[in-house]
């Protein structure tokens, strides 16, 4: 494999956030995948590769993967159609049982467990919340769909607010996300708190806080990064929301659901055929289950806080550090029955500061200091400078227009930077970022179609929002003033 390593081999950027993910996180979607590569290949459902990597804070796949995956999508839709939507529906009932068997981990009482019995549960563990990500990047080769979609829109409408409003209508998810709920929920707090007076320093303000937390605090998770919320979090996110009209708010998003619930008729009126409703269909549950995905992991790495903290104790380490580790490495280390020794420590050190994560014909390579230095030189095409521009294009994904300063968002560290009215730059967004997101009055991301995540929220919030625009965090820094006009899907910098 070492020589394998170093060859070209045809890699495409799949998804990009900014940053790396965590070790662990890593290891569980290789391990996801290794488990359904020797499963028999499908011509649809889950994405099928042997090949994966992370560097740089971005995900490859290789290109000639994802071309043959599009083509037998569209292959097996034309056969059969509803192909599509069917593997959505497989894909929420796995999220949905990984769901469930996250709520049992806490009633496990991890301590009572030898290394033997603890090495033995994590396969368990792992085949539950790995089985999510044999689909997860679907939607990424699926954004072709979006824009399908508004392409039929503008045939049978000409003017141009009522396709926008059909189009976020139409790809609304099927059922509201617990982002959605806790968007609501959080207003319906500011509106009770605004009527009857309360102080945020009272005891009636901390029970309502409490309630709040104990359904959404799981929503401040980056994965196996961040924190559940707490309530200094609420109290500074009711701050400030306390001058906004929060019935207003509330109303809008109520009719946001009436329409949702009713698209089929709205549909029927603008004569959309058989086909063109399952296309609807299928949009509505492919937003659903992405929204679902990061929902689901989040929730995950909250009720697996026990688990984690046994095996911090066990291999005597932080959880930073436990979170640089893969599955194997763990394991090895609970059976042996010792903890981390300086070396291995050492070695966690390096990745702190940077690491590669690579599959290679199912086989797994993590680099740091040395090799990956070398790794770098040897395959990772340098990037040429990038022009300061002062006009950038993308794609519109939420209409409107902003002026405001930019404020970069990499991770949930970074949040507190954005303010009110703010145009929020990040290379992808995550239900995290939901408390900056409230307070930007644009979103500009670098990856992304009709239907990321920044997309989506984009217009539940009902702000500017422009993705695929690369490079933007390197064009553009703190403080800019920019200009964002999500109708053309251009950002001009201002100064």
């Amino acid at each position: 494999m070492n020589k394998i390593i170093f060859e070209k081999l045809g890699w495409e950027e799949a998804t990009r956030k900014g940053v790396n993910f965590e070790i662990l996180l890593m290891s569980l979607v290789c391990y996801g995948w290794r488990q359904w590569n020797t499963k028999k290949k499908r011509y649809f459902g889950p994405f099928y590769t042997r090949y994966y990597r992370q560097i740089d804070g971005h995900r490859d796949i290789l290109k000639k993967d994802i071309s043959q995956f599009i083509r037998q999508v569209k292959e097996r839709e034309r056969q059969r159609p509803g192909s599509i939507y069917r593997s959505y529906r497989d894909f929420s009932k796995v999220l949905l049982a990984a769901e469930k068997f996250a709520t049992v981990l806490p009633r496990l009482n991890f301590s009572q467990y030898s290394n033997q019995e603890l090495a033995k549960f994590l396969t368990p563990y792992a085949n539950a919340i790995s089985k999510t990500i044999w689909y997860d990047y679907n939607y990424v080769f699926l954004q072709h769909l979006g824009q399908d979609l508004y392409q039929i829109i503008r045939v049978k409408i000409a003017d141009l607010k009522k396709q926008s409003e059909l189009f976020d209508i139409f790809t609304l998810a099927r059922q509201s996300s617990m982002v959605q709920q806790e968007q609501k929920a959080i207003l319906q707090l500011v509106r009770k708190i605004k009527e009857q007076s309360i102080s945020l320093n009272s005891q009636k303000a901390n029970q309502l806080i409490s309630r709040y937390l104990k359904q959404f605090a799981y929503l401040g998770y980056f994965y196996f990064r961040g924190r559940p919320w707490v309530k200094s979090d609420i109290l500074n996110r009711l701050k400030s929301l306390s001058k906004i009209n929060p019935a207003e708010k509330i109303s809008k998003l109520s009719i946001a659901e009436k329409n949702n619930k009713n698209w089929q008729t709205l549909a029927k009126q603008y004569s959309f055929d058989k086909k063109e409703l399952l296309l609807i269909k299928t949009i509505k549950e492919m937003t659903y289950c992405t929204n679902l995905f990061d929902e689901v992991w989040s929730y995950w790495v909250w009720k697996s806080e026990r688990l984690l903290s046994e095996l911090q104790d066990r291999l005597k380490v932080s959880k930073k550090e436990l979170i640089e580790m893969d599955l194997p490495e763990i394991n090895n280390f609970l059976l042996l029955g010792r903890p981390i020794d300086a070396k291995f420590k050492k070695i966690i050190r390096q990745r702190f500061k940077d690491s590669a994560y690579l599959m290679i014909n199912n086989q797994i390579r993590i680099l740091s200091g040395e090799q990956l230095k070398h790794y770098r030189q040897k395959v990772i095409d340098s990037v040429s400078a990038v022009k300061k521009v002062k006009i950038l294009k993308g794609q519109p994904a939420s209409a409107g227009s902003a002026k405001g300063r930019v404020a970069l968002v990499f991770g949930i560290s970074d949040l507190k930077k954005v303010k009110k009215g703010d145009i929020l730059v990040s290379k992808a967004t995550l239900p995290s970022f939901m408390p900056a997101m409230e307070r930007a009055s644009a979103i500009i991301a670098e990856v992304g179609g009709l239907l990321s995540h920044a997309a989506i929220v984009s217009r539940e919030l009902k702000i500017p929002c422009v993705v695929g625009i690369k490079f933007a965090t390197k064009v553009l820094k703190d403080g800019d003033l920019v200009e964002v006009d999500a109708n053309k899907g251009v950002v001009r910098k201002l100064k």
